[in-house]
C-alpha cells in the first residue's frame, strides 16, 4: 500500500504507480479530479469510505475495473 504514515494515503503515488494520470484515474475510478487535486495537495484527505476503496484500488485495481464494467 502507498501510505506516508499507516492512516494517510499517498493518492498521487497510487495513480502514478498505476502508470494513469489524474485524468485517466479520475475516469476510470469515477474520482472527480477537483477531488484528486484536493488530496493530493493535502487540502482534503479521503474519508474511510474513499480510503477503502483507495485502497482495493492500489491492491487489485483490475478487479476494481472489472466490478466497475
Amino acid at each position: 500500500m502507498h501510505t506516508s504514515r499507516s492512516t494517510d494515503i499517498d493518492v498521487r503515488e497510487i495513480h502514478e504507480h498505476l502508470n494513469m494520470t489524474q485524468a485517466a484515474f479520475s475516469e476510470t475510478f469515477g474520482i472527480p479530479i477537483p477531488t484528486l487535486k484536493k488530496w493530493e495537495a493535502r487540502k482534503r484527505v479521503p474519508e474511510d469510505p474513499a480510503k477503502a476503496y483507495l485502497m482495493v484500488i492500489d491492491k487489485n485495481p483490475a478487479a476494481v475495473k472489472r466490478a466497475l464494467q
